[in-house]
């Protein structure tokens, strides 16, 4: 399985922390607190939201990692635990 993982560089991400903080403000206020211009912020925002990293400015950030986890039990109620984990949507294969 393939996953890309697009990055940000650091001013994305003190724009999105101003964001988390108090999605209110105006581009030129964001700008002055990331040291950007309010066109240059507004751009970086617009991107953000073609992107589906902002949506309706509800931030979702998505850190993807694929892990293999072996899990010994020393119960044999293998079916309650099964049960539990499906409910798991971060799982791919159980």
């Amino acid at each position: 399985m393939n996953f890309q993982i697009e990055t940000m560089d650091k001013k994305d991400q003190k724009i999105l922390k101003v964001l988390r903080n108090n999605r209110r403000q105006s581009w030129r206020e964001i700008g002055e607190k990331v040291f950007l211009s309010s066109q240059a912020v507004g751009q970086r925002v617009q991107d953000r939201l073609n992107k589906h990293i902002i949506e309706k400015f509800t931030i979702k950030e998505q850190k993807r990692h694929l892990q293999f986890i072996t899990i010994y039990m020393d119960t044999n109620q293998f079916a309650s635990f099964e049960n539990l984990v499906k409910y798991f949507n971060e799982l791919i294969k159980f």
